[in-house]
């Protein structure tokens, strides 16, 4: 099926399906497989299109998050660093801990997640943190260190146990 809906010159192929199947409880496994197939053919903006369709349209679904990770990976494959910071940003508001998503996960399923989150927040803090150090206007600095103030915050907050938290509170 994957075939089929990659030779589609439709947008949303497998929902356009769901529309008159409707829907499946192997729908996540339905855009994971296609947008794998479409990542294996250097497909990139194909196979982002897709995992971003399912995580917009099913902001809910357990495995959301998994797919919004997968279009980071793929942004990051095909190198693009903009799109790459933009998708994390979304990510870390999108399922942080405070989230209805979050809440609505099993322990296991949280864990992950937070492996996630603190890995995206130390790497977006770290970033705004280093923009600020090494921008020469004023404007530019506060609004970099509001930023890594805020995902250090969001870390501390996410991950109060972690090891890293004491010198967090003091960048």
């Amino acid at each position: 099926m994957s075939l089929m809906f990659s030779l589609s010159q439709e947008k949303a192929p497998i929902e356009n399906l769901l529309k008159q199947t409707g829907d499946r409880s192997y729908e996540a496994l339905m855009y994971e497989k296609l947008g794998q197939l479409l990542l294996s053919q250097q497909r990139y903006t194909d196979a982002v299109e897709q995992f971003q369709y399912f995580v917009d349209n099913n902001p809910m679904h357990k495995w959301s998050y998994l797919a919004h990770t997968q279009i980071i990976q793929i942004l990051l494959r095909a190198q693009l660093p903009s799109q790459v910071l933009n998708a994390k940003k979304q990510y870390v508001s999108r399922y942080s801990v405070n989230s209805d998503y979050f809440k609505q996960l099993d322990a296991t399923e949280q864990t992950g997640l937070v492996k996630q989150l603190t890995g995206y927040l130390d790497e977006l803090a770290s970033y705004y943190h280093a923009i600020a150090q090494r921008s020469k206007k004023r404007q530019e600095q506060l609004d970099a260190y509001e930023l890594a103030v805020g995902f250090y915050s969001q870390f501390i907050n996410t991950a109060p146990s972690d090891k890293s938290v004491p010198e967090k509170y003091y960048l």
